[in-house]
Parts: structure tokens; sequence; C-alpha cells
């Protein structure tokens, strides 16, 4: 998680640096009003963002999401087969900071609205829960073992609550008056999730399989972000 943060760190430096040089150039002369507040809905579920626009180039953005995800599925191991029902819950609050080097008159409109966005999001819950269970009937001998007496299998993924973010966007998209809407495409740096198992019945000898399931997903980190959102100028 150190070298995430670490290259954050760096990375809001030489944006720092790049902006003074840029604010030597004439702007957009956008004086609008400069809070806005919006709603979006992409990879990250929905939620709600505020947006403080400190000049043509800099703004601030503070968001909450909520992305509830479930399915259920049905997957084979060897000859046995298992109906899967899978659930997870990622939700968040970030604080951003946004950029945008080619806002002057200069530049053609749509990169304009080009903005890069660095920031960092904490956690409620990043949460996956998987339960297995078996489909069908399994034989010992001639003598059959229904589904529900041999047992479940269960395994939870949980990540760390704090999480770097980079990404880039589109904004200031003119839908009506006082009305524009945005893009966004990036991803959170996620740790290495811990990962807990539990069976009953005759699948209890699966649990020896966690140790191998914490190994598989180690490098499970990236968590996209692709979203859209209006916002509201006030």
């Amino acid at each position: 998680m150190r070298k995430p943060l670490l290259f954050f760190v760096l990375l809001m430096g030489v944006i720092s640096l790049k902006a003074q040089r840029v604010l030597d150039y004439s702007s957009s002369n956008d004086h609008s009003a400069p809070f806005f507040i919006g709603v979006h809905v992409g990879t990250q579920g929905f939620g709600l963002h505020l947006t403080y626009k400190q000049n043509d180039f800099f703004a601030y953005r503070l968001s909450v999401s909520d992305a509830p995800v479930g399915f259920n599925n049905a997957r084979s191991w060897g000859s046995q087969a298992y109906n899967l029902h899978m659930k997870a819950r990622y939700m968040n609050v970030a604080a951003q900071f946004e950029f945008r080097p080619f806002n002057r008159l200069d530049h053609p409109d749509f990169t304009q609205k080009l903005v890069a966005v660095a920031g960092i999001a904490y956690f409620f819950k990043a949460q996956a829960d998987v339960r297995a269970t078996p489909k069908n009937a399994y034989y010992y001998g001639d003598i059959p073992i229904s589904p529900e007496n041999q047992g479940t299998i269960s395994g939870t993924a949980k990540w760390k609550p704090v999480a770097p973010y980079l990404g880039i966007g589109l904004r200031a998209m003119k839908v009506a008056p006082k009305l524009f809407m945005n893009i966004d495409l990036g991803t959170y740096y996620l740790s290495s999730p811990d990962v807990s198992m539990s069976a009953n019945k005759l699948l209890e000898g699966n649990t020896s399989n966690e140790a191998t399931i914490q190994q598989n997903l180690k490098n499970y980190h990236w968590l996209p972000v692709v979203q859209a959102g209006l916002s509201y100028r006030f």
C-alpha cells in the first residue's frame, strides 16, 4: 500500500508545479458560481457529489457512493456441481483533486473539458461474500445424499478501508442552463483482501483451502471506475 500512496504524493507535486506554469496563460474566463451538487451512477453504484471550483484549472470534489452487487450462478469443480450465491458491497466517501490543464481559450472545446483526477477514499464497506451449496445428490456407493445433507461452503473477502484513486474525466458538458454532465474513468488501488472460509457437514474439510484462496486473491487490487453524472451549479 505504501508504493501507491507514495506515487500519489509525487503526482500531486508534479501537478502543482505544472499548474504554476499553466496559470500564466489566458483562461476560459468562466467566472460562474463555484459550487456544484450532483448525482452519479456507474461501476461504483450510485451516489452524490459536491464540487468546489477554485478557478478555471482547479476543483475539489467530495463524493459518497454505494455499490451493492449480487448474482447467482452454477459452477462445477471436478464431478460436483454447486449453486453459487455471491453478494458484494463497496460503500465509500472520497475526496478528490481535479486539474484541467487545457482549460484555456487557445485550446479546442473538447480538450478544455479534460480533467486529471487524484484522490483518496475511505471504504465503510469493501467486502464480497460467497456461499456454495451442492446442486445434485451425492452417491456414497448406492446411497444417495441430498444436497441439504452435504452441507454448505461460505467464504468472505474483505479489503482495508483506505484506497488512493487516479483517473481522467470530462467536465462541464452543458445539458441545460446550470446543468452539466460529467464522465469519469479511473481506478482505486485496494489492499490485498483478507479471506476467511467456513463449511459444515460433509464439506467441512474444504476450509483447508483458505490459504490457497488467500494466495490466489492477493493481487486483486484494482477496483475500476466507469461513471457518468449530472451536476447542478448553484
